[in-house]
């Protein structure tokens, strides 16, 4: 399908008449076996009139005038309506066009009528001023512009880390067809029925070409009951129904109740102080494969597509050129690695691990040293709960958990082990430790692959979390390799920190870091501007980190950026979302990053950030943290955040405009869980230059034990106020007769609206 649409699309840039109507013709069979009844019936006319054309009618469309050019270039070719639509309905369509008179007959017939001489006026105006569009004099394509290569990078980039998220399809050894959002093996008959969508598509063809009756609406490409009976026994279905269920509560109490009067705004407040569902739905959602509550997940590279507005697109390279006066270094987050660069069929560890470090060892000859680095999934807070379970941030209720992680169980592996279910063996915590630790023990022993002078780092992979091994051919051996990078981050993406400042303070020109998360460009971007703080004669040096398809300049962003912004930057990320904290429904990155920029918040974060780092236990600091945090919240929401002290009254205001809760922001009894994960997590990137920090109890900030693992505490109250108890009615108006009241006196949630009880009971006391 992808090269029927492939060769449709390239026949009508280049305008190849045959291959218009080639491509036309194999796409036939697949929209009628996906029910685009109409669409085939019109292509199969539209396919019989153009072989019946006139032959000067023909010999004009091979010579490629069936479609249409706007500039004397190759491959820019455009469809007529597409042409159309922007030309002449673009004109029409903007300010003093037809919009607002289209029910005017007159004014219509008028605009109409005049709408030529008006062009031809804005014709000769644009000449006589001697305006000339940009597409006059540009000759090169549009889609070789800098800003467009750059989105087209990004947008590869997301659709990577989505397949790397879920289950690559293009690496997979299953042969059964497997759901890439749930990892549920496809039911034959369906998976059969959908690998045959060609051959359906062509004999429905054939039978409506030789004048059966119906031809196309016979045409069933899946069993549709039985793929909506094996939907409705996952557990996505349930919790969908769950989530209705409750928004249905939800929406009975706000909207059946009258707020009018002071009474009425009294009750407003009172509910909207309450998330009036298990969860706060602005920052938690329910997991479609569990039906946990799990912290909302969100896009983060979305701020790299704010901050690259920030620099010149120029600067923003793809390929990393290397001088050979200068010398490098590279560090490499070990697990994007591996996701990037899977085994080979019935190839085992031992053989994975020996190509893996040959692989990285041959980068480039001008490369003097590779740090390898891994994530740690043992905790590092120090303690464990009553039954020994350590407290580990990378299994917490959140993007993991949305993954369908958490149903994986794990592997036993060895060094001969095979590797062919690569995707199982990612998702599950344990294996990867295990997995990780051999590849370790495979590194050590390919020393003999090393060039003279040539040194690896290994860190974060061995069952001793404070161990660093360094790997050498030659005399010169690093002797206190030991005191500088040994130590007790849990993330590899802080551990990148302490061993990218190493490398700059002994000396390193270049430093190359391979990984595809934001969260590393942020706490890099964070760290390098303190080190040039601390170093002012280290400003030539550069730091680079690969994400994906092109490579970050942090150097640039640091000199381009202002100051503020790159020391409140840590907690800008972290307050609108990353993978231990929840990200705010609606307010992505952009969004958040351009309210403070707009309501000049930059310098009191900035400010902030720099009393955490002196004091961070002190409980003024932790409520003038608090206090900020509200703010960038307010302004969020596009409001003046020294207008709002509290997020309830926002609740309050937003409310008439919004009514629905994912909307509103969370109530100040939810933020304030919220903002303490926030603070939890901006200490741990704030500690990454440090190789011993002391990290805050997690317990103490937004985390619980809870069902054999670490969940996100989700508010202080309760989802609803005291006297309101959560029970459906379906009564247009209740009486004390109706089945759903029986002895429980009217409340929020009853379908009169409170009105039947009003001078019996008090809606909020009972």
């Amino acid at each position: 399908m992808v090269l029927v649409l492939w060769q449709f699309l390239y026949s009508e840039r280049s305008g190849d008449w045959d291959g218009h109507l080639e491509g036309a013709s194999k796409m036939l069979p697949y929209l009628v076996a996906c029910g685009h009844y109409k669409y085939g019936t019109c292509l199969i006319e539209y396919l019989a009139e153009m072989q019946g054309l006139p032959q000067e009618v023909d010999q004009a469309f091979h010579n490629g005038l069936f479609n249409v050019k706007r500039r004397n270039a190759k491959f820019n070719c455009i469809s007529p309506d597409h042409a159309v639509e922007s030309t002449i309905n673009l004109d029409s369509k903007t300010e003093g066009g037809m919009t607002g008179i289209t029910m005017n007959e007159l004014a219509l017939v008028k605009w109409t009528l005049t709408l030529p001489f008006c062009a031809s006026v804005s014709s000769t105006f644009t000449e006589m001023l001697r305006i000339v569009p940009q597409t006059e004099f540009d000759s090169s394509h549009h889609e070789d512009h800098p800003s467009f290569v750059l989105r087209q990078h990004m947008a590869v980039d997301k659709v990577k880390s989505v397949l790397e998220a879920r289950l690559n399809p293009f690496r997979s050894t299953d042969e059964d067809m497997l759901n890439i959002y749930t990892l549920e093996t496809v039911d034959s008959e369906i998976s059969d029925s959908l690998l045959s969508v060609r051959s359906v598509g062509s004999r429905a063809v054939d039978r409506y070409l030789d004048g059966e009756k119906g031809a196309f609406s016979k045409v069933k490409v899946m069993n549709n009951e039985k793929a909506k009976q094996k939907k409705a026994t996952n557990t996505s279905s349930a919790v969908n129904s769950l989530t209705n269920v409750e928004l249905q509560t939800v929406k009975r109490v706000l909207v059946s109740v009258d707020f009018t009067g002071e009474r009425g705004l009294h009750h407003l407040k009172n509910l909207l102080s309450h998330e009036l569902l298990p969860y706060a739905p602005s920052i938690f959602q329910r997991s479609a494969i569990s039906g946990m509550v799990v912290l909302r997940t969100g896009t983060k590279s979305a701020l790299l597509e704010y901050l690259k507005t920030k620099i010149s697109l120029s600067e923003w390279p793809v390929n990393l050129e290397i001088s050979s006066e200068s010398t490098h270094s590279r560090v490499v987050d070990l697990m994007p690695y591996l996701r990037s660069h899977p085994p080979n069929p019935s190839e085992t560890v031992e053989s994975y691990g020996k190509r893996t470090f040959s692989t990285l060892v041959s980068f480039n000859s001008n490369v003097k040293e590779l740090h390898v680095l891994a994530d740690r999934y043992d905790g590092i807070f120090g303690y464990s709960d009553e039954e020994g379970k350590v407290i580990c941030l990378k299994d917490c209720g959140g993007c993991h958990e949305q993954r369908g992680c958490s149903n994986r169980s794990p592997v036993a592996l060895g060094r001969h082990s095979n590797l062919d279910d690569w995707n199982s063996l990612l998702s599950n915590s344990k294996t990867k430790a295990r997995l990780i630790e051999l590849l370790f023990g495979e590194f050590e022993n390919s020393v003999h692959l090393l060039q003279a002078g040539f040194t690896v780092y290994l860190s974060g992979g061995f069952r001793d979390r404070m161990r660093v091994v360094m790997l050498n051919r030659s005399g010169n051996a690093d002797t206190n390799f030991e005191e500088r990078l040994s130590c007790t981050h849990e993330e590899a993406d802080t551990r990148v920190v302490l061993h990218m400042l190493d490398c700059l303070e002994r000396g390193f020109d270049v430093v190359l870091v391979d990984a595809n998360d934001t969260d590393i460009v942020v706490v890099l971007l964070y760290h390098y501007k303190l080190f040039l703080g601390n170093h002012p004669n280290c400003e030539k040096r550069k730091v680079y980190v690969r994400f994906h398809s092109y490579l970050v300049p942090i150097h640039r962003l640091c000199s381009n950026l202002p100051n503020d912004f790159v020391h409140s930057i840590c907690l800008l990320h972290t307050l609108s979302g990353c993978d231990t904290v929840g990200f705010m429904f609606s307010k992505g990155k952009r969004v958040v990053a351009k309210a403070v920029e707009k309501w000049g918040l930059e310098k009191p974060i900035a400010l902030l950030v720099q009393e955490i780092q002196k004091s961070k236990l002190d409980p003024a600091v932790l409520e003038k943290f608090s206090v900020i945090c509200k703010k960038v919240v307010v302004a969020s929401y596009g409001k003046d955040p020294d207008h709002f002290t509290s997020l309830n009254e926002l609740r309050v205001h937003l409310y008439p405009r919004k009514r629905e809760l994912k909307y509103l922001p969370p109530s100040d009894a939810a933020f304030e869980c919220h903002a303490k994960r926030v603070y939890l997590q901006l200490d741990i990137f704030l500690q990454a230059n440090r190789a011993k920090p002391q990290f805050l109890d997690p317990l103490q900030f937004g985390w619980m034990f809870q069902d054999g693992g670490v969940r996100p505490v989700v508010s202080t109250l309760q989802a609803f106020p005291e006297g309101v108890v959560p029970q459906y009615c379906s009564c247009k108006r209740c009486t004390k007769k109706c089945s759903c009241a029986g002895n429980r006196p009217c409340d929020l949630l009853c379908g009169c609206g409170g009105k039947c009880f009003m001078d019996e009971f008090d809606m909020l006391d009972g």
